[in-house]
């Protein structure tokens, strides 16, 4: 049992093709680079899936992804809408295109299923765990739509488990302030979100 991500770009075709393009692989690489046994790739254009072998790391992944895009590269930025697939692959290809099975259909269908300002969707074989995290999800649509660079910059660090001295070491900004970017970016209370997503999911899996 696995978990796939299929995204796209919030209107990624309002930018500078080449330097969106640029800026997607490189929090693509980022983020394949932070999750073992992870793998991504572009279609489209401005569309992305990945697959990560650990389900539970899922959540996280996402929202690593969207603080990498929210951080962006000097003045561009963007965001993406992400849905989550969980399940199994049965036919397993080298090229995540060319593979199929009860994952990537959750995911495809969750992403094709989005509506207005939905930016996280999360679909699974079990409808109590997908009723209680479409609660989850909406919640921090409402914490993360309006970030800053700035406040993703922390977030970010915060999933790579950095101190704060040493985000202010490289930031340029003192450590006071590096609290502030992590307490307006609501990061306290998007952890626990997290924590939940892989405890509940965990147990699931262990049933199945």
């Amino acid at each position: 049992m696995v978990s796939v991500i299929t995204g796209d770009l919030v209107q990624g075709r309002a930018h500078d093709r080449p330097s969106l393009l640029t800026l997607m692989k490189q929090a693509l690489s980022l983020t394949e680079a932070r999750y073992n046994g992870s793998k991504f790739e572009i279609f489209r254009g401005d569309g992305f899936q990945g697959r990560i072998q650990n389900p539970g790391e899922s959540l996280e992944m996402a929202m690593y992804l969207r603080s990498l895009l929210l951080a962006g590269a000097g003045s561009l930025k963007t965001d993406a809408r992400i849905s989550i697939g969980i399940g199994y692959v049965e036919h397993p290809a080298e090229s995540l295109g060319e593979s199929d099975g009860e994952a990537f259909r959750l995911s495809g269908g969750g992403l094709d299923g989005m509506k207005g300002e939905e930016r996280l969707r999360i679909s699974s074989p079990w409808s109590s765990f997908d009723e209680e995290f479409y609660l989850h999800c909406r919640v921090i649509e409402h914490l993360t739509i309006g970030w800053s660079k700035e406040q993703a910059e922390a977030v970010r660090g915060m999933i790579d488990k950095r101190t704060q001295t040493s985000l202010s070491k490289e930031l340029g900004i003192s450590q006071s302030a590096v609290h502030g970017r992590i307490k307006s970016s609501a990061w306290p209370i998007l952890k626990l979100i997290i924590e939940r997503y892989m405890k509940e999911i965990a147990k699931f899996i262990h049933i199945t």
